[in-house]
C-alpha cells in the first residue's frame, strides 16, 4: 500500500495508473492514511482519460475502505460521480 501522510483540512490528489503493475484488467491500487478520532475521509474516484473523447469511460472502478485490523468498513461501486451524475 502506499503510504500518505495528511494536515487536518488538507487536499490531496493521488494518481495511479490501471495496469501499473504488470496486473493488467485485475488492477489494484492500495492506499494507507491514518486519521485520529474525529477526522474523515472525503474520496473521489474518476477516470483521466475518456474513451476516444466520447463517452465516459466504461472502467469498472471500485473504492473499499478497510479499518486498521484489515476489516472492510465502507465500499462503493457504481457510485454517482458528483461531477458528472455517471456511474
Amino acid at each position: 500500500a502506499y503510504s500518505l501522510s495528511h494536515s487536518p483540512g488538507s487536499t490531496q490528489t493521488l494518481t495511479a495508473a490501471i495496469g501499473d503493475e504488470g496486473r493488467g484488467v485485475i488492477d489494484v491500487d492500495m492506499f494507507r492514511i491514518d486519521l485520529n478520532a474525529g477526522e474523515s475521509l472525503t474520496a473521489d474516484v474518476d477516470a483521466v482519460a475518456l474513451d476516444n473523447g466520447g463517452s465516459l469511460t466504461t472502467t469498472d472502478l471500485a473504492l473499499r475502505v478497510f479499518d486498521y485490523y484489515g476489516s472492510q468498513i465502507a465500499s462503493n461501486d457504481d457510485g454517482l460521480d458528483p461531477e458528472t451524475n455517471a456511474s
